[in-house]
């Protein structure tokens, strides 16, 4: 959908329509970098929400790894105290 066109766009698009070859040709270019522009910017948009999203997983992983390193350390302390113990004893 269009957005509404004012009157004076209607008055500068007259103007280009009967404008000079040169300059009708340097306006389509402005339109085709402008175009060019805006495909690059939505492509930049994409890549950035792409790597947000990796970012999230990663530190997301690194705390799920983080706590299982947590669990191990835990696992491991209880075994060094019942090693102790029963070294102690024997």
């Amino acid at each position: 959908m269009k957005p509404d066109i004012q009157p004076e766009e209607l008055d500068l698009a007259a103007k280009l329509e009967q404008a000079d070859p040169e300059v009708r040709q340097y306006v389509s270019a402005l339109k085709a970098e402008n175009l060019k522009l805006q495909r690059k910017i939505a492509r930049l948009q994409a890549e950035h929400v792409t790597k947000d999203n990796t970012i999230a997983r990663l530190e997301q992983h690194e705390g799920e790894e983080l706590d299982a390193c947590k669990k191990k350390i835990a696992r491991l302390g209880v075994e060094v105290i019942n090693l102790r113990g029963k070294v102690g004893s024997g």
